[in-house]
């Protein structure tokens, strides 16, 4: 699966963790694995510094992706 399209689940799927915050870019992304296509990759999402949102994905015992966003509140 093309790292856009997991990018774009990721971003989905971090709007959904960190209500009244809005994503503001990708800090940091890196692919550790190839993610097969219709293969679903789980996501965990850790606060980082204030502001940023870690992120990392994977499948099976394999890291697909992690890295970080940058966030700020929904109203800025």
């Amino acid at each position: 699966m093309p790292g856009v399209v997991i990018l774009d689940e990721v971003i989905a799927a971090a709007a959904a963790a960190a209500p009244g915050m809005r994503i503001a870019g990708i800090r940091e992304a890196k692919f550790r694995h190839p993610l097969p296509p219709g293969v679903r990759c789980l996501l965990a999402f850790t606060p980082a510094r204030p502001g940023q949102l870690r992120f990392r994905g994977w499948h099976g015992d394999k890291t697909v992706v992690e890295g970080s966003l940058n966030l700020v509140p929904a109203t800025a």
